[in-house]
């Protein structure tokens, strides 16, 4: 309850906080979170940069953690530890729960406002977070003198405190208790009896399981195996196995594993993990969903050399939150128990909400013989805000734009930054099965606040505008729609709308580092060409027979040896 009282202004905006005061001394919070970076690599690592006020070192009575923020599809807070010297800095997991673990790379870096060289930092890789293990760090990190001496905190005693996670991987392990009676009867059923019987099989659930848990869509007289339950991106979801495979599927007996969405798990953070809750059908009782949800992970089921790893799946979660997993082939539950027990690990990697959007394609569009106006539709994303996405058909291949179109709920003085991919849904001709063809340049991302003007993001497709005149049936629906995918990256509510004096600490140490980083190429250079100028001196001489100092003074005139740039490191080997 008090987390939900605690967010209950970021999701609707009812309380907004005012701007920067002078020395941004706000004393309603301990620590900011101020600004947020996407670095977009492999590790898909996540920069939060927090301002701590002043009350963190001083006022040892009050709570000193931050608001939840998002990251990894779970919640964070940053906590600091205060005595009467010492500084402690503690990372925490919100929504921790028994039966899975997310593991991450985190470091702590408190920004030095003279030189980047100052900073001091705290690193550890791969940290298991936990019910059992909510919190790491460093209760004893730093003197608090040490801030206001070595330039770390200014005039008012707030400084910057910057996390950067990294490789996060959420892991959700349990053993399934498999009653025999079940492993009898698939190995009777799909020996003698294949496809018969369905209306006497049972249904088998987790060990411990809740009573009157869900088996999921459409399987109420399908028997199935079924892990307890975890949740991961603001959903509940469990993996359960089909002895005798799906019918939907086509499986023709074989065993087959899907992973299954359910309802929201419990109050999720602001903005960006949110989670929509489910639509219920009254017809059929069925829970449904307001948005797809695209889904990557991987199952692992049984141990040792009898175990089935299904890889890196990429699959969509409908809005009955099914997805179609994936078959175990030869495989049988049989092979994969061990004394009446499945070992189950599952790998979480995402789970992004897809919001549709249908843009009508006028025929004077199609055709080209007069201008129009461009075709708009409107979608909305996990947080119920509404979007319009525009199709521009104008010129040779198509353009999207998005437009944020509730401005007005973003809180006075804060900024949201967004980020999504963008997907054109055509059919392939023939099949008529769907592919999505990605935007160019993704990810795309924005910054919008509250009395701004969104002038839209464009998204170039290399999809030909002539393509989809004269092959309408491909990307056209049956109403002369077409259909347009948004899957919702990131999302996060940022202390501050204007550029403060804050933003130039990080601007600095760049230019320091950038400045470093020449110094370095240009020694590395030299380095070369001393290296350079030894061989060819030692080649020479033992060419002529003679001692490499009697060479002519002009000899390295006209063979300087220059750094092309591949030879050159890159500014990110350098850092």
């Amino acid at each position: 309850m008090e987390d939900a009282m605690r967010i209950k202004w970021d999701i609707g905006g009812a309380e907004t906080r005012p701007s920067f005061p002078a020395g941004c001394g706000w004393h309603g919070g301990m620590a900011l979170l101020y600004r947020f970076t996407r670095l977009n690599d492999r590790s898909n690592t996540g920069v939060f940069t927090f301002i701590a006020t002043r009350s963190v070192t001083r006022d040892l009575h009050r709570d000193a953690t931050t608001k939840d923020f998002p990251f990894a599809y779970h919640r964070w807070a940053v906590s600091f530890v205060r005595t009467d010297k010492v500084l402690g800095v503690l990372l925490r997991i919100r929504n921790a729960a028994p039966g899975w673990k997310c593991y991450l790379d985190f470091t702590f870096t408190l920004l030095n406002r003279e030189h980047f060289s100052k900073n001091e930092a705290l690193s550890e890789k791969q940290v298991r977070f936990s019910a059992e293990e909510s919190t790491h760090g460093a209760a004893r990190w730093i003197l608090i003198s040490d801030l206001q001496s070595r330039r770390f905190s200014d005039e008012t005693g707030e400084f910057l405190l910057e996390l950067s996670l990294a490789n996060a991987m959420t892991v959700f392990e349990t053993d399934i208790r498999v009653p025999p009676q079940l492993l009898n009867h698939h190995h009777h059923h799909h020996h003698h009896h294949r496809g018969s019987g369905a209306g006497q099989q049972k249904d088998w659930g987790p060990l411990g399981s809740a009573p009157g848990t869900p088996t999921g869509s459409g399987a109420a007289q399908t028997s199935r195996i079924e892990s307890s339950y975890f949740c991961f991106g603001g959903f509940d979801w469990n993996i359960a196995l089909l002895p005798d495979g799906s019918p939907e599927d086509g499986d023709n007996g074989r065993p087959r594993v899907l992973l299954i969405r359910h309802t929201v798990c419990g109050t999720e953070v602001c903005l960006s993990v949110v989670a929509t809750a489910p639509v219920v059908d009254q017809s059929s009782g069925d829970a449904g969903f307001d948005h797809p949800c695209r889904v990557q992970y991987r199952v692992v089921l049984g141990e040792g050399d009898r175990r089935v790893d299904s890889g890196v799946l990429d699959q969509i979660s409908d809005l009955s939150g099914r997805i179609r997993g994936f078959s175990l082939g030869a495989a049988g539950p049989a092979d994969l128990v061990r004394r009446g027990t499945l070992r189950l690990q599952l790998y979480m990697l995402s789970a992004n909400a897809i919001s549709e959007a249908k843009v009508s394609a006028t025929a004077s569009t199609l055709t080209g013989v007069e201008p129009c106006a461009p075709a708009t539709a409107n979608c909305y994303d996990r947080d119920k805000q509404a979007w319009c996405v525009e199709a521009d058909m104008e010129g040779e291949r198509l353009r999207l734009k998005l437009y944020y179109a509730e401005l007005q709920h973003i809180p006075v003085g804060h900024l949201r930054y967004v980020a999504w991919n963008a997907y054109l849904v055509r059919r392939q001709p023939g099949s008529g099965a769907r592919e999505s063809v990605l935007a160019l340049r993704a990810p795309h991302s924005s910054y919008y606040v509250h009395d701004g003007m969104d002038v839209a993001v464009v998204m170039d497709t290399d999809v030909p505008v002539r393509q989809i005149r004269e092959s309408a049936g491909m990307y056209l629906d049956g109403a002369g729609n077409l259909t347009v995918h948004v899957e919702w990256l990131d999302s996060q509510l940022l202390f501050g709308a204007t550029y403060h004096k804050y933003d130039d600490i990080a601007r600095t140490q760049c230019h320091q580092m950038k400045r470093e980083i020449a110094a370095l190429q240009t020694e590395n250079y030299n380095l070369e060409r001393q290296v350079f100028s030894y061989q060819k001196s030692i080649s020479y001489a033992s060419a002529r027979g003679q001692p490499s100092e009697d060479l002519p003074d002009d000899y390295y005139a006209s063979t300087v040896r220059r750094l092309s740039e591949t030879q050159s490191l890159s500014e990110s080997e350098y850092a």
